[in-house]
């Protein structure tokens, strides 16, 4: 069940769906695979290769959320990497991927969606929140510095997108420490 978490400025709901049907995210994922620049998106070596292989692994290495805006699908999130502290296995730490549908590239509600996107996250009890951005995708560098996210490194050759090994920037967020300052 969607759930309003914000409404823009820009006079846009966004709603974040954090258990999102296979249907919806069939629908991304198939906008993704369509995407001319679906190879400078996704790494060579991610283990999403196909909507099937996604839809597989929801529920044991990833957490799928889906932002919506006005009810439209916008943008396709997940966690990876998760790691669990014990006792009650609460996410500790998580690197974050988001797909931006291309009807909503450039619609100036990236850093919106981001936002409402967090605010779920922080309901997980997740510590700390990565990512990693190639050093030539500034929109979302930017994005990310927008959303509190800081860059910690940059790593040389970190993954292969298009045949070609790529620098990566590595960005931090903790979350535990803003949602005790919000």
């Amino acid at each position: 069940k969607r759930v309003p978490m914000l409404t823009t400025i820009t006079g846009h709901a966004i709603e974040i769906d954090a258990a999102p049907s296979p249907s919806l995210m069939l629908y991304c994922w198939r906008a993704f695979e369509a995407d001319p620049l679906r190879s400078m998106l996704l790494a060579d070596t991610t283990a999403f290769v196909s909507a099937q292989h996604f839809l597989n692994a929801v529920g044991t290495s990833i957490v799928p959320f889906l932002a919506c805006v006005d009810g439209k699908p916008a943008a396709l999130a997940w966690l990876y990497d998760i790691a669990m502290l014990p006792p009650k296995m609460t996410p500790l730490s998580a690197f974050v991927a988001v797909y931006v549908l291309p009807a909503f590239r450039g619609e100036h509600l990236v850093r919106q969606c981001a936002e409402a996107f967090l605010d779920q996250v922080r309901k997980y009890g997740t510590a700390h929140l990565w990512a990693e951005v190639r050093c030539d995708n500034l929109p979302s560098q930017y994005a990310l510095r927008a959303c509190g996210f800081e860059k910690v490194a940059t790593v040389p050759s970190w993954k292969r997108y298009a045949g070609a090994w790529q620098d990566m920037k590595l960005y931090h967020l903790p979350l535990a420490y803003i949602a005790e300052t919000s």
